[in-house]
């Protein structure tokens, strides 16, 4: 499905992931991925680690609350959400997508599409980037705030040989463990992108009856021209939602509890900043840390609902403008294929599906909190 210089790219990702115990391995012989058993055992135990450690920032958390120590109290909660994103993002990519991803990735036959890999390479140069910086941002706080309590050291008696010992090695640890999140991000994030500007003008222009608004010019040319045979299309399309209700059932449960963490993040941490201002250093991990996972979350959201959106409108272009099929029989066949399709979407599969409102929504969240918030501190 991709082509071969994203593809030759992306192999750059996932080769430095693994070295961080991502257990996809490419086979090049045999052109397909395979899941290693020992790192994927490494990335269980390092999971359960994590896992751990936000539940003994949540115990700190509200052990400071009882105390009214408001100040460590309020970077423990930040701490505690992104932990807990971090933690409930991970387990379907760490359980459940090595299955999937063995079973739909395999080379792609496709020659290069200049467009589509430039398109790409645009979209990810700059979330790359700052996720590349993160690691080294987030283990300044350790000589920052040494005897903060979100550090584990700080869980043992000061000044005292166990003390001493832990921090030792504490913080590569911190680290490697920053960068084993980040490199399964860059991965996901990579596959998403290709996804995503592989699929939608795929629906937009080359499913889409009278979906070519560039004068005959389609933006991504990976396929032939599939319009001219009415199965063409069906096939196309049914695939497409094959893949999505895929994709819905192994991250789709992810959506709400997401949606809330992130929205409780944003409105907090600008408390943090206003009422309880931590050093330069915390300031500026919360300035760059918490802006960029909302941010990452918003374009979520909004391709999603932009996949909806195009996806609505190209199966009721198929009825609209059936004028434009060759044949009477093209067009009976293609009215009632119409009438067994719905919209590719994704979301919580029975309780939630994004659409283009969903982004307003959470955004309208955030503004809401964050006046509340001003109103609440100016009466104070």
């Amino acid at each position: 499905m991709f082509t071969e210089e994203y593809f030759s790219r992306f192999l750059k990702t996932h080769r430095i992931a693994n070295l961080f115990n991502y257990p996809v391995i490419w086979n090049s012989t045999k052109g397909n991925v395979y899941v290693s058993p020992t790192l994927w055992a490494n990335t269980v135990i390092l999971h359960v680690i994590i896992v751990a450690n936000c539940l003994a920032i949540l115990y700190q958390t509200v052990r400071h609350n009882w105390d009214h120590d408001k100040s460590v109290f309020s970077l423990l909660l930040i701490a505690f959400y992104v932990l807990a994103a971090f933690t409930f993002g991970m387990v379907p990519i760490i359980f459940q997508t090595q299955e999937c991803v063995s079973k739909w990735w395999s080379y792609p036959g496709s020659k290069v599409t200049q467009s589509y890999d430039n398109s790409c390479l645009r979209t990810t140069r700059l979330p790359k980037f700052i996720l590349n910086i993160i690691p080294p941002l987030i283990t300044l706080h350790i000589p920052a705030a040494p005897r903060h309590p979100v550090h584990l050291p700080n869980y043992f008696p000061f000044n005292t040989f166990i003390y001493y010992a832990i921090y030792s090695g504490y913080a590569p640890i911190y680290m490697y463990v920053a960068c084993f999140y980040i490199n399964y991000m860059k991965v996901v994030s990579e596959l998403a992108v290709g996804l995503v500007k592989f699929v939608v003008p795929l629906i937009q222009e080359e499913l889409r009856l009278g979906g070519n608004s560039r004068g005959g010019k389609n933006q991504f040319r990976c396929v032939p021209d599939i319009k001219d045979d009415p199965r063409n299309v069906s096939v196309t399309y049914r695939s497409l939602l094959v893949i999505m209700k895929e994709v819905a059932a192994v991250l789709g449960w992810l959506v709400i509890p997401l949606q809330a963490i992130f929205g409780k993040m944003a409105v907090y941490s600008i408390y943090i900043l206003i009422r309880h201002p931590p050093d330069h250093v915390t300031c500026l991990i919360i300035l760059v840390c918490i802006p960029f996972m909302v941010l990452t979350w918003v374009t979520v959201l909004k391709s999603a609902g932009r996949l909806g959106r195009v996806s609505k409108t190209c199966v009721a272009s198929w009825k609209i403008k059936s004028h434009l099929w060759t044949s009477s029989e093209d067009r009976k066949y293609m009215v009632k294929f119409m009438k067994s399709c719905k919209p590719l979407s994704f979301g919580c599969p029975g309780f939630m599906t994004i659409t283009q409102v969903t982004v307003l929504k959470f955004l309208q969240g955030i503004a809401t909190g964050i006046f509340r918030l001003l109103l609440t501190l100016r009466k104070d």
